[in-house]
């Protein structure tokens, strides 16, 4: 780990609220309960696996664990490995969220059940492609297709502009189908395409707690288990957290070498700042993951998991 990167997880104080509410569904729910929360533009670069498995180590590897999920953007094809992992190592997990505007609907879909609070809403498939002198959604592309259903989708777009949206599309839906191959023969997969996937709201509209039932998912909801109160507390807290950011200024000396192959000793002011990532915790350890840019001497960036 860099000396700077060291240094400020050493000093940084970040407190720690969410042990009491996961200790609470615990105890309620008899088995042990992980929990990650992760910010918007973290998403795609981070390795959940690592964390995940330090904790079910940890842990001793149960064979049954909830999942409490708050994700503010799409992991994209990381949350099918995701999901794969927890089936290969755990067995059988339940999805637990009260995170409104939140993504991970696919782990919702795989899990074996699925535990809603009362502000909870899943933000279905959303792709837009920008061009010159306009913005073209998926639910556009399917909202001409149903107006003019002979028409050549070719004849009135780029094809460098639907072509990616088609594709994204089709992608979303083979996950979809991925996640719930072999669950129960309940779940309505065409229901769920028309939802998440071909709404024409796009992003105006969110899955409800009330649809995602509908849509044959084993469902309950959190004032039913009694622990609605403890998933109102965890989003809380979340929301405020993967909302934080630091700036570090200082000076650090390095060794280095020379023509003359004898070391010396140099000084380097930087001006390095840490955005907090990710979070991935049990109610007895929590892993945060830290991005921090600006590191001397050279301005370099890292991306770090730590327990804090």
């Amino acid at each position: 780990m860099h000396p700077v990167i060291q240094g400020f997880v050493e000093s940084v104080q970040i407190p720690r609220e969410s042990s009491g509410p996961l200790e609470g569904i615990q105890e309620i729910r008899e088995r042990p309960v992980l929990s990650i929360a992760i910010r918007r533009d973290a998403i795609r670069s981070l390795d959940l696996i690592q964390p995940f498995s330090i904790l079910l180590e940890t842990l001793g590897y149960p064979t049954d664990v909830d999942l409490y999920c708050s994700l503010w953007g799409d992991l994209g094809e990381k949350e099918l490995t995701l999901l794969d992992y927890l089936r290969q190592r755990v067995g059988s997990f339940g999805f637990l969220s009260n995170a409104p505007a939140s993504h991970g609907f696919l782990l919702a879909a795989g899990a074996n059940r699925v535990v809603l609070g009362d502000h909870v809403g899943f933000r279905p498939f959303d792709r837009r492609v920008k061009t010159k002198n306009h913005e073209i959604t998926y639910q556009d592309l399917r909202c001409f297709q149903r107006n003019f259903p002979k028409q050549n989708l070719l004849d009135s777009f780029l094809p460098m502009e639907v072509l990616p949206l088609l594709n994204a599309a089709e992608s979303a839906a083979v996950r979809l189908k991925r996640a719930v191959a072999g669950r129960d023969k309940t779940i309505n997969i065409t229901k769920i395409l028309e939802r998440y996937v071909e709404s024409p709201e796009g992003l105006e509209v969110e899955l409800s707690r009330s649809e995602v039932k509908d849509f044959g998912l084993p469902v309950t909801y959190g004032e039913e288990e009694g622990i609605l109160g403890s998933m109102r507390e965890l989003q809380k807290g979340y929301t405020t957290l993967v909302c934080m950011s630091t700036s570090m200024e200082g000076t650090h000396q390095f060794t280095q070498g020379n023509p003359s192959g004898v070391p010396m000793n140099r000084e380097y002011n930087f001006k390095a700042r840490a955005e907090l990532q990710g979070i991935v915790e049990s109610a007895s350890m929590r892993l945060i993951c830290f991005r921090v840019t600006g590191l001397p001497p050279e301005n370099t960036e890292e991306v770090v998991w730590v327990q804090k």
